[in-house]
């Protein structure tokens, strides 16, 4: 099978088998996949459809159990017994917390990054953080230009 994909909503898991499969005499791009829990079910979706319901690759770090949601598929009150609620896997995938006071630590560090990513990622922050290098940019080179130099009577040489 190809990756593991999961529906953001739904967090229900496929495997994608192909994608952009153009349908001849149109302009229709179909994508084949497969449940996870059934992969011998090949099914066909229309490409922008795959697009609107936002099936994304699987993180490798994300819980395979319960899709990185912390939360046991079976009982969805409870916390996952796979990764203790975390949501994460190391590489092997073992948790990555021993404990459930570990694995809200790093699920609240984890919803934290989320925020100040989507904080980051506006415009407005964008702009501020690009003006805020420029600065930084300018008063290093001012004070590199004022510095005390190498050159003819201790200035800084910077001619040809």
């Amino acid at each position: 099978m190809s990756n593991l994909y999961t529906n953001k909503d739904t967090r229900e898991q496929v495997y994608l088998i192909r994608s952009g499969i153009v349908v001849t005499g149109s302009d229709i791009k179909l994508v084949e996949y497969a449940p996870a829990s059934d992969p011998a079910n090949k099914q066909l979706m229309l490409a922008d459809q795959w697009q609107q319901q936002m099936y994304q690759p699987l993180h490798k770090l994300e819980c395979p159990a319960c899709t990185g949601t912390a939360k046991d598929p079976a009982r969805p009150v409870k916390p996952c017994p796979t990764c203790f609620g975390s949501g994460w896997v190391n590489h092997s995938g073992e948790p990555l917390a021993n404990c459930r006071e570990t694995a809200i630590a790093l699920a609240e560090i984890h919803r934290q990054f989320r925020q100040l990513r989507g904080i980051v990622n506006r415009s407005d922050v964008q702009q501020l953080l690009k003006d805020a290098q420029d600065d930084a940019i300018a008063r290093q080179e001012r004070e590199w230009r004022n510095g005390q130099g190498c050159g003819p009577e201790g200035k800084r040489h910077t001619a040809d």
